[in-house]
């Protein structure tokens, strides 16, 4: 086992290294995010001015922190996240082995999903990046390959880092916590109706689509009804791949690849879509508050990356409950 995290580790950084050397080659550069170059060129600033004024609002932040621990070096923090990337990989690597146990399935069929999961080109992408997503995705694939204390301390930096990572904790949510969170919720929509109204209008106001080949339809001019209509359709979109249909550009296509990837993986396996109620749920909730598709994107590809396990998982414990049910 130890030789074979040897390997994925190994496979991965050299994949991930020809990759940065490609983009480079072809003109992308490690400035085309506008939030590298944010990171690049203003953490120190950022850090300076939380501990001057308000030292909590290294929640959300903490990335900045990183940055400038790192002195704000492009070259250091592309590197990071290259071996984070390997280290994900290694976790993920992990977690298939034991969902092909579960499932029955070895040899080179196995060997061949795990490739399948490992190379995500639009993750494979990030990781060539500056930007903090690769950190979440390794925190939330860590959050699902650990349990106690060393998932607790994966949750606080997470949520340190993105606030909002506090949804993703719903992939570790029960049956039973499931369907309590679902009628907690419905009390409080009912309970507070005009307050959820009015934040969930105010989310939709927001301009967050603002790349020129981002044509998804966002539905905003319909105020809460196009806040509902988002919240069931992108979701569909996000897991299918469907969306590079809709709006037709390399970017999109390189990420709807992902999807496609994902959908192979879990019907190659158990002859299933990639589809998951816990991930489903996280998704529609993003989808309320972001109204630009490549934003949306980016807050939901940590659970988009583990959805394919989480399918896994959810087969085979549901399948187990059924042979026992039928003793």
């Amino acid at each position: 086992m130890k030789s074979k995290s040897i390997a994925v580790f190994t496979l991965s950084l050299t994949i991930g290294c020809m990759l940065l050397l490609a983009e480079r080659l072809v003109g992308i550069d490690w400035d085309y995010h506008p939030d590298s170059v944010t990171y690049a060129t203003n953490s120190t600033n950022t850090v300076h001015s939380i501990l001057e004024t308000n030292p909590y609002l290294v929640f959300n932040n903490l990335y900045y922190f990183i940055c400038h621990f790192l002195n704000e070096n492009i070259l250091i923090i592309t590197a990071m996240n290259l071996i984070l990337y390997s280290l994900t990989n290694v976790m993920i690597a992990k977690l298939h082995d034991k969902a092909m146990i579960d499932i029955g399935i070895k040899g080179n069929k196995a060997m061949f999903l795990l490739l399948l999961l490992l190379l995500n080109p639009y993750r494979l992408h990030l990781s060539t990046t500056i930007l903090k997503d690769t950190w979440i995705i390794l925190l939330i694939t860590a959050s699902i390959s650990f349990t106690g204390v060393k998932y607790y301390l994966i949750a606080i930096v997470m949520f340190v880092i993105r606030i909002s990572s506090l949804l993703y904790a719903i992939v570790l949510f029960n049956k039973k916590s499931l369907r309590l969170l679902v009628i907690f919720s419905l009390i409080g929509i009912l309970v507070f109706q005009t307050e959820i109204s009015e934040r969930a209008l105010e989310f939709n106001e927001a301009e967050m689509q603002l790349r020129s080949f981002d044509v998804i339809p966002t539905f905003q001019q319909h105020g809460l009804v196009g806040v509902a209509i988002r919240s069931l359709l992108w979701p569909i979109l996000a897991v299918t791949g469907a969306f590079a249909v809709i709006s037709p550009a390399l970017p999109f296509f390189a990420v709807a690849l992902g999807s496609v990837i994902n959908n192979l993986y879990t019907i190659f396996s158990i002859k299933k879509l990639c589809l998951e109620p816990k991930s489903m749920i996280i998704l529609s909730l993003f989808a309320a508050m972001v109204t630009g598709y490549t934003a949306y994107i980016r807050y939901i590809y940590p659970v988009i990356t583990i959805m394919p396990i989480l399918v896994l998982q959810y087969y085979s414990i549901n399948q187990k409950r059924t042979q026992n049910d039928f003793i």
